[in-house]
């Protein structure tokens, strides 16, 4: 029986020891459930298994997981990549118009 969880309960956990070089992952997240099912199909490296409630649990090597810091640029930085993809997009919308 499956019941409808709310999104608070909608909880994913990755379970990580040193010994095994495999991590478990349990997930009741239906959009990371389609993710991994992926996955499944593309790679013998992941296991599926149905838990019940909604909830499902995948087997997976460790190296697959990665833990980092989100890359933050300086204002001065942003507002440099910003002139350059509007002077990309400039140069494109150009070329779509000679072409027509």
């Amino acid at each position: 029986m499956t019941c409808k969880l709310s999104r608070y309960e909608m909880e994913t956990s990755i379970l990580w020891n040193e010994e095994e070089k495999t991590c478990t992952c349990f997930t009741c997240s239906p959009a990371l459930q389609r993710k991994l099912d992926g996955f499944c199909s593309k790679s013998p490296d992941i296991h599926r298994e149905e838990m019940g409630d909604g909830g499902v649990r995948y087997t997976f090597p460790k190296k697959w997981v990665r833990v980092v810091l989100p890359h933050s640029l300086s204002s001065e930085e942003r507002e440099k990549r910003a002139l350059h993809m509007r002077e990309i997009n400039s140069a494109k919308r150009e070329a779509a118009l000679h072409e027509n």
